[in-house]
């Protein structure tokens, strides 16, 4: 659990530096089922690779704007050439196979360099798969802030904050 909570922030920073960098927007489409406190696999809402080993052509990231001035989901002529935009630079992994992660909200504006105007924080839940099982097992969650800041730590359901002290 805490090593995939450390991807999904360290994917974050990532994500938003390279925004920073770029000077464009990011405009997340996560999964309205797993953002209503519900726990779901990871390749639902932040991983492209599924467990077939395909990549998802879903639309729950998009970093590119067309001509139209849409922000759309990045295909390769869009890109020209770079790497396509994530949440996470490692998928797939053991780890991900043992959590299930939920989200606060189903959709989440990040702005360059790395702001939100929305007021709400997107919380990002991970748990184990085995919590049911063993109550004891805390929650994790990272938070990205309107004003761009990511923090992780314990979820604290009872008054619904992310503690990262």
């Amino acid at each position: 659990m805490d090593r995939y909570t450390q991807f999904i922030e360290s994917g974050l920073f990532n994500l938003r530096a390279r925004l920073g960098q770029s000077k464009s927007s990011c405009s997340f489409s996560l999964d309205q089922d797993l953002t209503k406190k519900t726990f779901g696999p990871p390749w639902l809402l932040l991983e492209f690779q599924q467990p077939d080993g395909s990549q998802s052509n879903t639309q729950r990231l998009k970093c590119c704007w067309n001509q139209d001035g849409e922000i759309v989901n990045c295909t390769p002529e869009l890109l020209k050439g770079k790497s396509r935009y994530r949440f996470l630079t490692i998928e797939g992994t053991r780890e991900s196979k043992e959590v299930e992660v939920s989200a606060s909200q189903a959709s989440y504006e990040l702005s360059p360099p790395g702001t939100s105007a929305q007021h709400d924080n997107l919380t990002i839940l991970v748990r184990s798969r085995h919590s049911s099982q063993e109550p004891l097992l805390r929650t994790r969650c990272v938070e990205l802030s309107g004003n761009g800041h990511i923090r992780s730590g314990t979820w604290n359901g009872g008054t619904d904050f992310c503690d990262s002290s």
